[in-house]
């Protein structure tokens, strides 16, 4: 187990609660209010990670899961991520420039490796599964040198496009109960041209019409999202432009098909990524450096998830992240202000309750984002938990009774 020997000399009390069933269960927590151990009658005593607390809140906690990284059989990665996490995210397809580099040459059609590997540890361990980070994305560098440099009509781009999902999609249909269909359909913030409906002037609704119906055939059964940067709290002329366009192209998909065009909503969350300062006018610093300035974001967060779901449509928090090096002080403070901003967040989220997940991208530099970031995630680069672990499973635990 990964417990810090320190925490367990706090001393430890026991409490009894109940989970998402009215089951019981006990956690041993220390005085300081860290959840330890869980124990249940079918399962015994084992380490209360945010997999196993969110699984006894019927929360979502999500991870990416590297299929490339299981097959090299490091048993710390693949302990990390069946103890951490209910839910794996395939983000080792998300690419399209490695998909399909040479037109028609695709990486698989049937099952990989890199896919099989995931699949496999999540059906042995009892986790669902979600797709890709976006299987269409605009970014210049997620399109490959052929599509790019193709004399296509926007028809034959829209076909290609659904093509690409379907073929994307297959040899996983059966696995997924999650899809990221679109990612990024909004105008970025730092210029940079989506190669769909700047470059090539596809119409936004279109694009996104014509992809969701493509997936909603391929995996009828699995929830669809689309994913999006800098709309997760409320009240911000981006975040409503995006949930105004998903109540739309819902609206308008329920008048014709009788039902939601998108299931889901993915907030991206880089908090404090250098090249969003400045240009997204939440992502000032003090607004999550100061407590009571972060206590106002976190209630604008709530209002958000709340009027999503209140049109039909989940929530789900993707790639949060927040290296220690973009935060002040000493490393000390600096990881216990990590520890409370993420602390802050996924209790939001366990408040929320079902249909409200949290994804964490990885957790160290060794397969992390941004690249040479500092401890983005809740374990350092030898998976020790940092104190932004002990305080998330806190979060989650205060939650329930």
């Amino acid at each position: 187990m990964g417990l810090n020997t320190e925490k367990v000399a706090v001393g430890i009390n026991y409490r009894q609660f109940s989970d998402k069933n009215g089951s019981p269960f006990v956690v041993a927590i220390t005085t300081d209010n860290t959840p330890l151990l869980v124990y249940d009658s079918t399962n015994g005593w084992r380490e209360a990670t945010r997999g196993e607390l969110g699984t006894k809140k019927g929360m979502l906690i999500g991870i990416d899961a590297r299929g490339w990284k299981i097959g090299l059989g490091d048993r710390r990665y693949i302990g990390t991520l069946v103890s951490d996490a209910n839910h794996f995210q395939m983000d080792d397809m998300c690419n399209w420039s490695g998909f399909e580099k040479v037109h028609g040459a695709l990486a698989y059609t049937t099952r990989n490796s890199e896919i099989t590997y995931p699949i496999n540890l999540a059906q042995q361990n009892h986790k669902t599964l979600s797709a890709g980070c976006g299987i269409i994305w605009g970014y210049p560098d997620a399109i490959p040198t052929w599509l790019k440099n193709g004399r296509y009509s926007q028809e034959q781009l829209l076909s290609i496009a659904e093509q690409h999902i379907e073929a994307f999609l297959a040899p996983i249909k059966d696995d997924v109960q999650r899809v990221a269909v679109v990612n990024e359909a909004l105008p970025h913030l730092l210029g940079i041209p989506n190669f769909w409906i700047d470059t090539n002037h596809i119409d936004r609704d279109v694009l996104l019409q014509r992809s969701f119906r493509r997936a909603r055939q391929v995996v009828p059964n699995a929830e669809l999202s689309l994913r999006e940067y800098s709309v997760e709290f409320a009240g911000y002329p981006r975040s409503n432009d995006f949930f105004n366009l998903i109540k739309r192209l819902n609206n308008e998909e329920k008048a014709t098909n009788g039902r939601n065009l998108i299931d889901a909503a993915e907030f991206q969350l880089p908090l404090l990524l250098a090249p969003l300062i400045g240009k997204d006018p939440a992502m000032d610093p003090n607004n999550f450096i100061d407590s009571g300035r972060r206590a106002q974001m976190m209630e604008k967060l709530r209002n958000n998830i709340r009027r999503f779901r209140a049109i039909g449509v989940n929530v789900y928090i993707a790639e949060l992240l927040l290296p220690v090096d973009s935060l002040p002080g000493t490393l000390e403070q600096k990881l216990d202000l990590q520890a409370s901003i993420y602390s802050d967040i996924y209790r939001v989220c366990a408040e929320e309750g079902v249909g409200v997940g949290l994804f964490v991208q990885n957790w160290s530099q060794d397969t992390g984002y941004p690249p040479g970031s500092t401890w983005p995630y809740p374990r350092d680069d030898n998976y020790n938990p940092l104190p932004s672990y002990y305080a998330i499973n806190a979060a989650i635990l205060s939650t329930m009774k």
